[in-house]
């Protein structure tokens, strides 16, 4: 199954963040193939808000959405 992911990458330097993941009590990461990546959360949230994809979030953003 594929799915549309919005990546995230703290600064051009370092790598794409790996997604996190627990499955039966096991822990891994996988990195994703994003359509689009970005360096900032706001941005990140809001277009994943307005359908542009999957992503994840690390913390709480006034005013963001929930689903």
């Amino acid at each position: 199954m594929a799915h549309c992911c919005i990546g995230w990458r703290p600064a051009p330097d370092v790598a794409p963040y790996r997604w996190e993941f627990e499955s039966e009590g096991r822990e891994f990461e996988l990195a994703v193939e994003p359509a689009v990546t970005t360096n900032n959360m706001r941005v990140m949230v809001r277009t994943a808000c307005a359908d542009g994809g999957l992503t994840f979030g690390r913390e709480a953003l006034p005013g963001a959405r929930r689903a």
